[in-house]
């Protein structure tokens, strides 16, 4: 269970507040089978800060001479790198204002499904370039090229805004 958790980093602020069901259970049995269910809530993130979470990874780690207490880090390190890379979780996101490169929203609410390979939004509303977008996103970022799907709803967004904000969608 976290309650009112908070995390920093440079950039960005994030509250946490969820449980993971059967979590020291499942941890030692099959980590894959753990469920988070988190509501997260931010004044400001900058989702930069965080695009290595969501790369693939096959959870290695570099190996390197270690004394018995390191490794022993090391294992806990590696099982929760196995952890998070397998298992599922559910965020209702509450976002003041969001970064992303040159995107930059406010009052961003979603719900988000994150498994391995896949992140979905369902239900995400953000207020952006003096109008609202609605959608529902569905990614792959561990295929190449990334799959991505999405069903937008755009409600008086300045359409200049929205190329600029999304990189005017790899044209040059």
């Amino acid at each position: 269970i976290l309650n009112n958790t908070t995390l920093s980093t440079q950039k960005s602020d994030i509250t946490l507040n969820g449980t993971a069901a059967n979590f020291m259970n499942l941890y030692f049995t099959d980590p894959a089978k753990i469920t988070f269910d988190w509501d997260i809530h931010s004044n400001r993130l900058v989702f930069d800060e965080f695009t290595g979470l969501l790369s693939s990874s096959s959870g290695s780690t570099k190996k390197t001479a270690r004394t018995n207490n390191n490794r022993s880090l090391q294992n806990i390190n590696d099982k929760l790198q196995y952890v998070m890379n397998n298992s599922t979780a559910h965020l209702h996101l509450h976002v003041v204002d969001m970064l992303y490169r040159t995107f930059s929203a406010q009052s961003l609410e979603a719900n988000a499904d994150l498994a391995p390979g896949k992140i979905v939004l369902n239900k995400a509303s953000v207020k952006f370039a003096g109008g609202a977008i609605n959608a529902n996103v569905a990614v792959s970022p561990a295929s190449s090229p990334i799959a991505f799907r999405m069903q937008t709803d755009l409600n008086n967004v300045e359409v200049d805004k929205l190329f600029t904000g999304f990189g005017n969608l790899g044209q040059s």
